[in-house]
């Protein structure tokens, strides 16, 4: 049975690329979900450059923005750099969603796998990015710099198998059969 949040958060979903537009909206969940934030010109700097190999993804329901992703795309490989959702739109299945849009843009890109880091804390990061295949591969030693705290890296490899291609899918059909929200996507 679907939890209730999940009932009164079922709204439109649209999903497309981010742009510089976004700006604002991206830096407000930014601001409220990292203790130590991008700062806006880095921000600005990287969705200006999404033609060279970056990828930035938004969520975006009633007209404002309520997730991104972004990423670093290069020779098969995405690294997955940052990812944030208002918290009035959390537990929500939104990070969720973003990741395995990501995933599968990567996919359609001929992509061979994907990296990303998360504090070793970060128990709903871990759980989350296990769900969708990740494996734990590596500890970065003081990797956050506002407080020393050790990174995990993880990755999800064999993009360009078919195998895993149906397993990224499958769990996007997963996702679309346990959330209400009317998803539509620009990616």
């Amino acid at each position: 049975m679907m939890a209730e949040a999940e009932r009164e958060g079922a709204r439109e979903v649209l999903l497309r690329p981010a742009n510089t537009g976004d700006l604002a909206d991206i830096m407000a969940i930014e601001r409220v979900s990292y203790s130590a934030p991008w700062h806006v010109e880095t921000m600005r700097g990287e969705l200006r450059g999404t033609d060279g190999g970056k990828i930035y993804l938004v969520a975006e329901s009633e007209g404002r923005v309520v997730g991104y992703i972004g990423s670093h795309y290069f020779a098969g490989e995405v690294h997955i750099l940052t990812i944030a959702v208002a918290s009035h739109f959390r537990r929500l299945g939104i990070g969720e969603l973003l990741v395995l849009s990501l995933l599968l843009k990567v996919i359609q890109l001929g992509g061979e796998y994907a990296t990303l880091e998360y504090r070793v804390s970060n128990e709903a990061a871990a759980r989350l990015y296990r769900k969708l295949g990740f494996a734990a591969v590596a500890v970065r030693r003081k990797y956050y710099l506002d407080n020393d705290e050790d990174a995990i890296v993880a990755e999800v490899a064999d993009l360009d198998d078919a195998e895993r291609q149906a397993e990224v899918r499958a769990l996007l059909d997963d996702w679309k059969a346990r959330h209400e929200h009317e998803l539509t996507t620009e990616i």
